[in-house]
């Protein structure tokens, strides 16, 4: 799926799709979306896959993880001042299925893999690990009873 990009204020773009499916700049849907502005960066590709065994079926997920559908959303991007060109990955793993967050992150490595004409570049890969601060929370709660 191609996500939309939205142009936002002081020529920063937000590009991302709904974890739900579908396009349009309609952001009350969780995303994985990545902001960045287009006076100090270029766009070379962007892509946003499900973390499932059907990537490309919106709004599919694992078995074993929640109710909740989880996507990555991919960009390749190219720095206007120097001209490097980088790989930056946002996504969010389940925060209940251990399995489900294994199965993700693995998809995510496959991906990088599979890659025909980017491989060589650097990557930037930002997750939210929600379970993690639960479990951190858990242990401070208990600590102070």
């Amino acid at each position: 799926l191609r996500p939309c990009v939205w142009n936002g204020a002081d020529d920063r773009f937000l590009a991302g799709a709904r974890r739900a499916g579908g396009r349009g700049a309609n952001l009350r849907d969780e995303q994985m979306s990545i902001a960045y502005r287009r006076d100090r960066i270029n766009l070379i590709s962007m892509e946003t896959w499900w973390l499932s065994q059907t990537p490309d079926v919106p709004g599919s997920r694992y078995e074993e993880q929640s109710s909740c559908p989880r996507t990555a959303t991919e960009a390749v991007f190219e720095d206007i001042n120097s001209g490097k060109v980088f790989r930056f990955i946002n996504t969010h793993l389940d925060h209940i299925g251990a399995q489900a967050r294994e199965k993700g992150l693995i998809q995510i490595l496959n991906q990088l893999k599979q890659e025909r004409f980017w491989k060589e570049i650097p990557v930037i890969s930002m997750q939210n690990q929600m379970h993690q601060r639960w479990k951190l929370l858990a242990g401070i709660h208990r600590l102070t009873i």
